[in-house]
């Protein structure tokens, strides 16, 4: 079985304490068997004070024996003195030390380690991270935008007017209406009206949305249903119905479209022109006239009816 500390320090004590046991024993017996002064001093003592009556027998043979050697002691013959031996003081017994507690055992303390042959690397101290300074602001030459779709007409020469109509080629015919519409104006509103051609219709209707005043256009008689409703939702509230429709062939049907600003401008300073444009209706789109000074000439009562100002 494998001795630890605290136990091999309990068997040591455990031997340390029968050795002084054994020699309290021995210094016990020495006292015993080794007269000393102190019975002297008791016969002394029982010759001045005698003993009553009531001490045992044994005291009373003590003294007589102490009697019959004082009166031999004349004739005895000298006897060299012998050393009385000393009672050798007893130091009081040691008491027994308490059953040893094993100690509790200490935390124990990290030692540190020594050091290491091969030295640690340094540790690396973080770079600083220079932020570059922010680029000087180029205030000579400003950010130029990015150019604006602009809508092309064929005829850009277009002299100034008071109301500008765009057209452009569709599967339904929509330039004869036009035609007839700018010469009402000009005849009997004694408006000047532009025809402003473009050579597609997202040009048309771009040009319709448009607030540049050297390219857009006020009113079209070429919107068609539904082939243009991408347009309506692409410029939303920058476009405006006149009315319904003024006319209607192959399923397809066609109605005045004006910028939101002229329509507006049409309803409160031009009542007259915007019933006109209100009130179309050109059915089917079948004319028999040549042209359209023949059809205004053949449906005067039809034009009167529309231009009411009430």
């Amino acid at each position: 079985m494998k001795l630890t500390k605290g136990r091999l320090i309990f068997v040591l004590l455990s031997l340390v304490v029968i050795v002084l046991l054994g020699i309290m024993v021995g210094l016990q017996l020495l006292i015993i068997t080794t007269p000393t002064a102190t019975t002297v001093s008791v016969a002394s003592t029982e010759q001045t004070n005698p003993p009553t009556p009531t001490e045992s027998a044994p005291v009373a043979s003590a003294t007589a024996i102490q009697v019959g050697l004082a009166t031999i002691a004349p004739t005895a013959l000298p006897v060299e003195p012998t050393a009385t031996p000393v009672a050798p003081t007893l130091a009081p017994p040691t008491e027994a030390p308490p059953t040893p507690v094993p100690p509790t055992p200490a935390p124990a303390t990290a030692i540190p380690a020594p050091p290491s042959a091969t030295p640690e690397p340094p540790t690396a101290t973080p770079e600083k991270v220079l932020v570059p300074p922010p680029a000087p602001t180029l205030t000579s030459e400003p950010t130029i935008a990015a150019p604006k779709a602009i809508a092309v007409a064929t005829n850009t020469s277009a002299p100034p007017a008071d109301i500008r109509l765009g057209e452009t080629d569709r599967a339904v015919d929509c330039k004869f209406a036009t035609e007839i519409v700018q010469l009402f104006l000009e005849r009997q509103m004694k408006l000047r009206v532009a025809r402003v051609h473009f050579n597609s219709v997202n040009d048309l209707f771009l040009a319709l949305a448009s607030d540049d005043a050297n390219q857009k256009v006020d009113l079209t008689l070429c919107y068609i249903d539904p082939d243009d409703r991408t347009y309506l939702q692409q410029y939303d509230s920058t476009l405006l119905f006149v009315a319904s429709n003024y006319a209607a062939r192959e399923q397809k049907r066609l109605s005045v479209m004006g910028n939101s600003k002229m329509i507006v401008q049409l309803k409160t300073q031009q009542p007259c022109v915007y019933n006109f444009l209100k009130n179309l209706d050109f059915g089917d789109l079948q004319f028999s006239a040549a042209d359209a000074n023949q059809w205004l000439a053949q449906n005067s009562e039809r034009i009167a009816a529309w231009s009411q100002c009430q």
